[in-house]
């Protein structure tokens, strides 16, 4: 099961070293295994405040997730579906697909009011409340 938990102010997320510090261009591997789980948090002392299943198809692949204000924003390889949760509660705030199968998505960024999301050719400009992509 994939799941992206809130432990403290540390996010737990499926096969995720971007959050806790690293970085690196290479696609997730979201076939099942977690870096941590929320019982493996707990026992270490971490107070999970929420868990969320990302529901992702089995081909799909987390490739960028950044904290964006109070959201957690993660694209994913293979399918183009963009989702931001709640930092808060986990809850989903939005999904959607952005751009075309053909496009590859890069890390989302934050400025002023929007959250930004780039691939090879384009910039799209999206609302963090809805998702909507303004332009």
């Amino acid at each position: 099961m994939r799941k992206a938990t809130f432990a403290g102010i540390i996010p737990f997320v499926t096969l995720l070293a971007g959050l806790a510090g690293c970085a690196s261009d290479q696609p997730i591997d979201s076939v099942g295994r977690l870096i941590i789980t929320p019982e493996e948090a707990q026992r270490i002392g971490y107070n999970v405040l929420w868990s969320t299943d990302l529901k992702m198809p089995a081909r799909a692949r987390l490739s960028h997730v950044s904290l964006i204000g109070d959201a957690l924003v993660m694209t994913e390889k293979n399918n183009n579906l963009v989702t931001a949760l709640s930092a808060k509660d986990g809850s989903i705030l939005w999904r959607r697909e952005i751009g075309t199968p053909l496009e590859n998505l890069m890390k989302p960024w934050g400025y002023e009011d929007f959250i930004y999301l780039n691939s090879e050719w384009r910039v799209f400009r999206i609302r963090p409340a809805d998702g909507h992509i303004d332009g």
